[in-house]
């Protein structure tokens, strides 16, 4: 695997990544904000949300990452019928 196809790959993840850890700074912020005497509740509350969430960005990130390796099988089948094709080509005749 090559760093572009590396890079292509990590480009689809950022989106999902920060969206989870967002999705976790809220549970943390909503979880220790308050009320300590509350903090259970909201705990249980906050962590039922931040799996939701957390969730749906790994399910978009997915689809996103499918695709980027869609894209890379596909170029890289590209370039090796292209290389089969080179076989093909008549040869000069040697003089």
């Amino acid at each position: 695997m090559t760093s572009a196809t590396v890079q292509t790959l990590e480009a689809a993840a950022v989106p999902s990544v920060v969206a989870i850890l967002q999705a976790a700074q809220t549970a943390f912020a909503t979880i220790f904000n308050g009320d300590p005497a509350t903090a259970g509740a909201r705990a249980v509350a906050a962590s039922q949300v931040f799996l939701g969430q957390a969730g749906l960005a790994a399910i978009a990130g997915g689809s996103a990452e499918f695709g980027a390796v869609g894209t890379v099988v596909n170029g890289a089948l590209s370039e090796l019928i292209a290389k089969v094709q080179t076989y093909a080509a008549p040869k000069p005749a040697a003089g």
